[in-house]
């Protein structure tokens, strides 16, 4: 008998201890996952959006080398906390910036 609750007990803090550790990973994604979705998105791109990318890039960088640059900069310049998501209610069809994208108080 107690070796039963011995392994349900260890089971559960086991259990416990991996949802615990996915959720908090999947809640930071870190340099590293943002620069895999910019490579990503940089491959999938089409052709008009890869000129528009290149006018608003310097020389030299692509989507995976700035995809960071909102996380390196939000603890100095709290002003762009805002910059960083926007937030799309669940039952909307479409992107909306003036609904999704909060100004900056």
């Amino acid at each position: 008998m107690y070796i039963k609750i011995y392994l349900r007990t260890g089971c559960c803090f086991l259990l416990a201890f991996f949802l615990l550790g996915l959720h908090s990973a999947a809640l930071a994604w870190g340099a590293e996952g943002h620069r895999i979705v910019a490579r990503t998105a940089q491959r999938n791109l089409s052709a008009k959006a890869r000129q528009e990318i290149l006018r608003l890039l310097h020389p030299g960088e692509t989507l995976e080398s700035v995809a960071n640059w909102a996380d390196v900069i939000r603890n100095s310049r709290p002003e762009t906390k805002n910059w960083h998501f926007v937030d799309i209610p669940v039952n909307a069809n479409a992107y909306d910036p003036g609904r999704d994208c909060p100004r900056t108080p």
